[in-house]
């Protein structure tokens, strides 16, 4: 944390950060110290770091094995990471299709949080949005098999206006 600090520092201007993945960058647990803490004490420095500098943030971090009727129930460690961000995204695979990705979105300032079917495009070398999940799974969306989970520390107005775009 404190080389990120130190790097805002020397770069103001910065306006988005990638950290990849979570585990790499926080430091070890204490002995004594309740997970849901501990998680809650990685993301929310950052959260507020980030919010002071006006940049946008994106912090990787990986599922469990567990297999949950909710997507966002497979993320790592406890509730204190996805209580500590306004945004989560979590990708996951059809496991009948490959082809087929599922953006799955939560958060506080989200219109919708319907699951988005994404197909990999090998020209363009992009996701493409095919649309609504649903309307793409070969199976119901408990047998998604879990991939990468995205957290996402700020809102997109603030993550719109610190890039100077218009809403």
């Amino acid at each position: 944390f404190d080389r990120l600090e130190q790097w805002f520092k020397a770069f103001p201007d910065t306006r988005y950060v990638v950290i990849d993945v979570l585990g790499d960058f926080r430091r070890p647990i204490d002995k004594f110290e309740q997970p849901y803490q501990y998680d809650r004490a990685t993301v929310t420095p950052i959260n507020q770091l980030l919010e002071h500098y006006h940049a946008a943030g994106l912090l990787v971090h990986h599922f469990n094995k567990a297999k949950n009727d909710d997507i966002m129930d497979s993320i790592s460690g406890t509730t204190g990471l996805p209580s500590a961000v306004n945004t989560m995204w979590g990708l996951s695979r059809d496991v009948n299709d490959s082809n087929i990705t599922v953006l799955n979105l939560r958060g506080r300032d989200l219109e919708t949080d319907e699951p988005i079917a994404l197909r990999w495009d090998s020209y363009l070398n992009i996701h493409v949005i095919e649309g609504p999940a649903s309307d793409f799974l070969s199976v119901p969306e408990l047998y998604l098999a879990p991939q990468l989970s995205l957290v996402w520390p700020l809102k997109g107005k603030t993550i719109r206006d610190s890039m100077g775009r218009a809403s």
